[in-house]
């Protein structure tokens, strides 16, 4: 028999794969009998729980599994993996968090938290990490064979896995600096950046005492002054971990990040801050706000509505607009969600879930279709499953909204993935959305064990047919694989209104979506990058930014850097340029107007963007690429500065000593 090499085998296992969509149950049953071992072994059917009264689908099994491990046993996430495959995927997926104490981080809702409730947690062996007294949620860390007996306390109404992010994804300079015109403003008016603040929040600074090293920054020595406030005596960077569970050195993307401000404006104090939930990302955003002039993030939330009404996006926007803080302009990556969603009102398909499906549970499949908007693969148009291509090995998140009021949700949507075509459901999640979590959100996650590409159907039910049908909306946050001959992760998938939290945010907060720093024109978007609208109509992003640009690499992280994580900095960076040419728009400047100030940084950076796209704001370049020097000419229009060309300006000499203060690059700056 002819021998087929690896390479030939994978294109015919592929192949196989592909035309295996369109077999019934039936043929796809015969052709593993008359191939075997082809399509690899299929992944374990998963025990589909029912609804909890008290858990999040995942701590359900998880609190199941932990009570039947033997009395004594180290309670470690390969011991509960072992007793269950769907757990692994949920540890693989960052779903579940467990440290190496066994003890697991959760957010409860909580009906009150006095003197008594404290105590009956500290008996069980729970810590509080942090609290949110506004909405009653308490995140905290606990051991996992108290979870059943934490759900039993009347005080708790239900126990979820925190909300965490997702994080977008020296010697090397951005190319961004020449190709938005940030270095012809340096050379045109002599700023640097200098007595500017920029804060950064992200996953870590892996490898920052490298980049140190490297020369492209000086070492930080971290003091606080009598009352407590930070002070940098040296330069650098400050940092400060807002993660209850991990460390600054957990990634290196807020590396990368620091990177891109600093090559842009060199002269500025830098300081970071690490989240790794939700609630720690508000407590983040609280300080750096205090104690920056610029904050840029790089995260995504995707248990959140994006209609501007999220706890993350109504806090980010109250800060920028708190008349005491120092921040003057806050820039957030708008995502690259654009080919990894989908959205579409309920559709009842007419086929019930059955119970291999739900678990007995009763309601009508959703059944997806093509649109004008709605981009279609492959396959059966309609069809009840929204079809994705795991590779082999890889651990994918699947995560669902619905436009429902959060803590209010009044419907109950349930989420499963099933093996195309027909075959077994691998993973499930079916909160009780209406009467324990109150939220229009469900997630899981899942892990392709099989040898092969595994073709799945995401699978919408609507629990209790119950009417008044809602606008779904779906999200592959990471992981998968293109559809061969598209750029698309999903079968079905509409680019508009891709926007996750806090990237929806209003406020006067910047949103930047992504052009690629090679493309010939600068001009066209990047096919990833999100696109709004934000679900109560808002035009998002506001600005695009550049990426796939060059940094150190240090800690790890890719020496090109794409994505809108790596366009937001720049846009950050030029804030800080254009507040060390206007040091009078700082706080603490006299006539102090932080409302004025805050409206001035971002009309030249959102108003002087060069259209591009449809005319005028529109929802794929927002107001348009960001101009370095056309931002400097709207805060002096004394000033004539040559429009923008992609091989840089020359500006002419600018004498504009009476408004600029002459700082040195690495003068210390107190953080106040």
């Amino acid at each position: 028999m002819q021998q087929v090499s690896g390479q030939a085998a994978m294109r015919r296992v592929s192949l196989i794969q592909t035309l295996a969509r369109n077999f019934s149950a039936e043929d796809a049953a015969r052709l593993r009998t008359l191939v075997p071992g082809v399509l690899g072994a299929l992944p374990p059917t998963a025990a589909v729980p029912k609804k909890h009264p008290e858990f999040f689908t995942a701590l359900a099994m998880l609190a199941q599994v932990a009570a039947e491990l033997p009395e004594g046993e180290a309670v470690t996430p390969e011991a509960l993996a072992e007793a269950s495959p769907q757990l692994q995927a949920h540890f693989n997926a960052g779903l579940l968090r467990l440290d190496k104490a066994g003890r697991l981080q959760v957010s409860m809702r909580v009906t009150r938290l006095g003197p008594e409730e404290r105590e009956s947690m500290r008996a069980l062996g729970v810590v509080i990490e942090r609290e949110d007294t506004q909405r009653g949620l308490v995140q905290c860390s606990i051991p996992v064979r108290a979870l059943g007996p934490m759900a039993e306390q009347i005080y708790v109404s239900y126990l979820v896995a925190p909300d965490y992010p997702v994080y977008r994804v020296g010697s090397r300079l951005t190319q961004g600096d020449a190709l938005l015109s940030f270095s012809s403003l340096r050379v045109a008016v002599g700023v640097n950046g200098s007595g500017v603040r920029v804060g950064v929040i992200s996953d870590g600074i892996a490898g920052l005492a490298a980049f140190i090293a490297a020369g492209d920054l000086s070492a930080t020595t971290l003091n606080r002054d009598g009352a407590g406030k930070l002070v940098s005596t040296t330069g650098g960077v400050i940092a400060q971990s807002f993660r209850a569970n991990g460390d600054l050195e957990d990634g290196a993307e807020g590396t990368a990040m620091l990177e891109i401000v600093h090559d842009i404006a060199p002269g500025a104090q830098l300081l970071f801050a690490n989240v790794g939930t939700s609630l720690e990302f508000i407590a983040a955003v609280d300080f750096l706000a205090a104690n920056a002039d610029v904050v840029v993030d790089d995260l995504g939330f995707f248990g959140n509505a994006n209609d501007q009404t999220s706890a993350l996006s109504t806090n980010l926007a109250e800060e920028l607009n708190r008349a005491t803080n120092a921040m003057r302009g806050y820039y957030t990556a708008g995502g690259y969600e654009a080919l990894r969603h989908y959205a579409g009102l309920f559709v009842n398909s007419g086929v019930e879930g059955t119970p291999s499906v739900s678990s007995g549970c009763t309601g009508a499949l959703h059944s997806f279709a093509s649109s004008a908007s709605t981009t279609h693969a492959t396959g059966s148009n309609p069809s009840i499953g929204n079809a994705i291509r795991i590779p082999p090995g890889q651990t994918i998140r699947v995560a669902l909204t619905w436009n429902d009021t959060f803590g209010s949700a009044t419907t109950d949507y349930d989420l499963f993935l099933r093996v195309n075509p027909a075959g077994p459901v691998v993973a499930a999640s079916v909160d009780d959305n209406r009467l324990v979590t109150r939220n229009p959100f469900e997630i899981l996650g899942f892990t392709n064990t099989t040898a092969a590409i595994l073709v799945l159907d995401i699978l919408i039910q609507n629990f209790g047919n119950l009417s008044s049908p809602k606008t779904l909306e779906l999200f592959l946050p990471d992981g998968g694989t293109p559809w061969p001959g598209t750029n698309t992760f999903l079968c079905f998938n509409p680019m508009a209104g891709s926007l996750v939290a806090p990237s929806d945010v209003g406020g006067g907060v910047v949103s930047v979506g992504a052009i690629a720093a090679g493309d010939p024109g600068l001009d066209d978007i990047e096919p990833f990058s999100s696109r709004g609208p934000t679900r109560n109509g808002v035009t998002k992003p506001d600005v695009t930014g550049i990426d796939g640009v060059d940094v150190t690499g240090f800690g790890g992280f890719p020496s090109s850097f794409s994505g809108t994580s790596a366009a937001a900095p720049h846009v950050a960076g030029l804030a800080a340029l254009l507040l060390s040419y206007r040091p009078d728009l700082k706080q603490g400047e006299p006539g102090d107007n932080p409302a004025a100030d805050r409206a001035a940084l971002r009309a030249a950076i959102v108003g002087a963007a060069v259209d591009l796209g449809a005319p005028g704001l529109d929802n794929i370049f927002g107001s348009g690429r960001v101009s370095g020097v056309n931002a400097a000419a709207v805060m002096n229009s004394s000033a004539t500065f040559t429009q923008f060309s992609p091989v840089g300006a020359n500006l002419p000499s600018v004498n504009n000593s009476a408004t600029i203060k002459a700082q040195a690059a690495n003068v210390s700056a107190e953080v106040d």
